[in-house]
């Protein structure tokens, strides 16, 4: 009996301690409490915002624009012009943000950022209840005044942010004031409070933006005013030893595969990123969706091929319901940061979507100031959980940097020490456009030495210091970074210069280097066909973020990598843009396993039948990659029978699931600094 009771004891002792046990062992998690997506109707106790949607509908709700054709005829002419700019110059927020009270959630375009923002036009007063977490929590935020809409504002707008306790003790914690009339305070001011002291505890927040003229005036300031907003606000903690992965994503515009050493290219083109490689997982093998920039990088970064992300032209935008891979980090808590070249991976084709801050900057697009500008990022937002994209068009033409890296390929006898090569080729007029012309083999080779040393200059101004600063910080380990491509550069090798007409594999034959955290699956080499689909399903995968729902073209490569799955993937192209005058015409290719199908003309647009393809077989190409990895021989004549398949495969896997999707994109007007970008790219005349 009493070896029993022991033995009750005993058990009663083990399970009265266990959870004490687990508690010492849990893992603290970062924490995010994010303003946006809190805000309601609640929360707002003063805007003019509010004042001008209660005073003009009286349920309360949101203007749209159907409402406000109407309603604008019964408005006073200078709110009416008021709700007008808003209309036209403030992008949609982001998906899943939440209901928007007031129009006050906007992403807000200044000079060279997007943002998210709280909109708080003075007098403006924003009222949070919540619960401070613990582990050193911060307040982080930024404010300003936009600047569009104060250009001829006067006065100063005074920022200013409370805390009122449990006990309705209240304190300010921030005040600042902007001059709405001096250029240099209309910038986007970032700032940082250290909320320990309130750790645990319940607390209330105040965002108050006041124009210190309506102190005098005792009544509130019209909206015209001043245009102030709050930027991206937040309250984050991190654990003293954070665990959780970060994500870098580096697209290096225009980077051919087999012109990097880790690749197999003789030259020493990429030092820094085959040492990189030995220490990530190699895809030997992934394709590219498109071959110019624009639909390549939207198939990036919402793993869709061209037919369901349907932006084809520079003029097509993304809609606003497709999930991009920022939407989906940001949901789970990263913050979630963009630095890019712009032009064709600008803010007004929907890259921003989901980014908190998204930057692009075409003019000083270097590997030089990217570096520097994602490392003082890095430095400010090394404590968060964090998905930064990267983008430079390095090594897109023009091949002209002035960097010694730059010439490392090159020798003074040559003809060009740099070159803007789409320049040259439209200098000479002829029935037949020179970028369809051969060039003598020694100035095809100077071409070819500038590329090289674009490479080159992007590896040790770019890659280099960005890993040995991330080392620096403590986050290479924990950090999950991919360095990739949109497209390849062509040098004649099917009878054409540049980029952006063929799906031959110099165009759509891309590097993908992961880096895992920690190393893992190390020194991997995968022969596998991949596309650039596959790396958003591959990163949430990794970081453990259900997507079941999410409908998306590509597939994680992790059981690939563990050696789970050894079938090689389906890959399509397509270059849909038909310039007959400039001898250029819609394409689209399928890979699957060793053979490549191209189909040339208006028959890829039109989705003709089998036997209607079949019947034009000059506009037919058929190659056996592992064999032809060149593409230099079609096999048409000898593989009808698979050309027939892979035009099943095209039908059942491309064009039957693009058919149940609706139109997407909508349409943007080119302004006059895009289009000047443009061309600056070859993109247009």
């Amino acid at each position: 009996m009493k070896i029993k009771i022991k033995v009750i004891l005993l058990i009663f002792i083990f399970f009265l301690f266990l959870p004490l046990h687990n508690c010492a062992k849990r893992t603290e998690h970062f924490k995010l409490y994010r303003f946006i997506y809190q805000m309601k109707k609640k929360n707002v106790i003063k805007s003019p915002l509010k004042n001008l949607f209660q005073k003009f509908d009286k349920y309360g709700q949101e203007f749209t624009a159907e409402k406000s054709a109407d309603l604008r005829l019964g408005i006073e002419n200078n709110v009416s012009k008021y709700y007008e700019s808003l209309a036209e110059i403030y992008g949609k927020y982001d998906l899943r943000i939440g209901k928007n009270p007031f129009h006050i959630k906007k992403k807000l375009k200044i000079g060279e950022y997007s943002i998210n923002t709280l909109f708080a036009p003075p007098l403006s007063k924003f009222m949070f209840k919540l619960k401070v977490p613990k582990n050193s929590p911060k307040l982080d935020f930024g404010y300003g005044i936009f600047p569009a809409l104060s250009e001829k504002r006067k006065g100063e707008v005074n920022f200013k942010i409370i805390v009122e306790d449990d006990k309705e003790n209240s304190k300010v914690l921030f005040s600042r004031n902007i001059d709405s009339s001096e250029k240099n305070d209309r910038e986007i001011v970032h700032d940082r409070i250290d909320l320990t002291s309130y750790s645990k505890k319940k607390i209330k927040l105040f965002f108050v933006t006041e124009d210190i003229f309506s102190k005098d005036k005792k009544k509130e300031v019209h909206p015209n005013n001043n245009y102030s907003f709050w930027y991206n606000p937040v309250i984050y903690s991190s654990p003293e030893e954070p665990k959780e992965m970060n994500v870098i994503l580096i697209s290096l515009d225009t980077l051919r595969a087999d012109r990097l050493g880790c690749y197999g290219y003789y030259k020493d083109t990429s030092p820094s990123i085959d040492k990189f490689a030995s220490e990530a997982v190699l895809f030997l093998n992934t394709f590219s969706q498109a071959p110019w920039t624009l639909p390549s990088h939207m198939s990036m970064l919402t793993s869709l091929n061209l037919i369901n992300h349907q932006v084809y032209e520079h003029t097509d935008k993304l809609n606003d319901d497709v999930p991009t891979l920022a939407d989906v980090l940001r949901w789970n808590d990263y913050f979630t940061t963009a630095f890019t070249g712009g032009v064709l991976v600008s803010s007004e084709y929907g890259f921003a979507k989901g980014f908190d801050m998204y930057y692009e900057d075409f003019p000083n697009d270097t590997p030089e100031n990217l570096c520097q500008i994602a490392k003082d990022w890095m430095n400010r937002n090394k404590e968060k959980k964090f998905f930064l994209f990267l983008h430079t068009y390095q090594p897109h033409d023009p091949y002209s940097n002035e960097n010694a890296y730059g010439k490392t390929f090159i020798d003074e006898e040559s003809k060009w020490q740099k070159i803007d090569l789409l320049k040259l080729l439209r200098e000479v007029q002829s029935a037949k456009p020179l970028k369809y012309r051969p060039m003598p083999e020694d100035e095809k080779e100077n071409i070819i030495a500038l590329y090289d040393g674009e490479i080159r200059y992007t590896d040790e101004c770019l890659i280099k210091p960005l890993i040995d600063e991330l080392k620096s910080l403590d986050l290479y380990e924990r950090t999950m970074i991919i360095i990739t491509s949109d497209h390849g550069e062509e040098f004649y090798e099917h009878e054409k210069w540049v980029h952006g007409e063929h799906l031959y594999n110099e165009l759509i034959h891309v590097p993908l280097i992961i880096k895992f955290p920690y190393s893992k699956h190390k020194g991997k080499r995968i022969e596998n066909n991949t596309s650039s689909i596959d790396i958003v399903p591959t990163i949430l995968e990794e970081l453990n973020i259900d997507y079941s729902r999410l409908e998306f073209d590509g597939k994680s490569l992790i059981k690939m990598i563990k050696g789970k799955e050894n079938d090689d993937r389906i890959s399509f192209a397509a270059e849909t843009r038909y310039y007959e005058s400039s001898w250029c015409f819609p394409k689209i290719s399928v890979l699957y396993g060793r053979y490549k199908l191209i189909l040339t003309g208006k028959e890829a647009l039109e989705r003709a039948d089998e036997s209607a393809i079949l019947k034009n077989r000059r506009k037919l190409e058929i190659y056996d990659v592992r064999k032809d990895p060149f593409e230099r021989n079609n096999l048409l004549n000898r593989e009808e029978v698979t050309a027939r398949d892979l035009i099943q495969v095209l039908y059942k896997n491309y064009y039957k699931k693009g058919e149940k999707k609706e139109l997407r994109t909508t349409q943007i007007t080119i302004d006059k600094e895009l289009k000047e970008r443009l061309k600056a790219l070859g993109y247009i005349r």
